[in-house]
């Protein structure tokens, strides 16, 4: 959420997150378009799309699986824990 002295109104940062996504123009290419900070652009484009409950980039590209309906990821029973399961373990020896 924009502070109260910021330099962009919350309008101006979702019609840009909109016009980044609709046209499926880069962020990049739109912030160089609208002289703002490319990594400006792309923090409202993320929080747009987790606001309204957009797939994230990754996601929407494959790169990574979707989010679960409890906000964690859905890649499997140690995910995060940086453990694998005895068949991971099993698997990478033979």
């Amino acid at each position: 959420m924009p502070s109260n002295n910021s330099k962009y109104t919350q309008e101006m940062r979702d019609k840009t997150a909109r016009y980044v996504l609709e046209t499926e123009k880069s962020a990049t290419s739109v912030a160089e378009e609208l002289g703002i900070n490319t990594n400006t652009v792309c923090k409202w484009v993320r929080e747009y799309r987790r606001n309204h409950e957009l797939p994230s980039y990754a996601e929407e590209k494959g790169i990574v699986k979707k989010r679960t309906t409890d906000g964690g990821r859905n890649d499997g029973p140690n995910q995060g824990t940086g453990e694998r399961t005895q068949e991971e373990r099993k698997r990478t020896v033979r």
